[in-house]
């Protein structure tokens, strides 16, 4: 599992730098949440119900930096990793993944 989380990883490190020239111009948190939704999140989220349960704890925890990067360049990283999680309404990466995954077992891929 080690060279998909590297691959996440890098590709998403790469568009943090877009969320970094987007505070810097002015956009707005709103506008850059969005961002990291669409273009950061999705991609950690993409195909998780097949890499998920494979994970081991020090996967997971390169995701979660990753995400608690991005968030903390549309916040500041003055706060912490709960408080930016609490005010983007953001779950931690392992709790989404979970969910997506209990998601497609009760509703079936269809």
């Amino acid at each position: 599992m080690k060279l998909h989380v590297k691959m996440v990883v890098k590709k998403c490190s790469r568009r943090i730098w877009v969320l970094r020239n987007l505070r810097r111009n002015g956009i707005p948190e709103e506008k850059c949440l969005l961002v990291y939704k669409a273009q950061i999140r999705s991609v950690i989220e993409f195909g998780s119900p097949v890499y998920w349960p494979l994970l081991n704890e020090t996967d997971m925890s390169e995701l979660e930096k990753v995400q608690s990067n991005a968030l903390k360049t549309v916040y500041g990283f003055e706060m912490s990793y709960s408080d930016v999680l609490e005010k983007a309404k953001i779950e931690k990466i392992n709790d989404g993944l979970k969910k997506i995954d209990r998601r497609l077992c009760v509703e079936g891929i269809y």
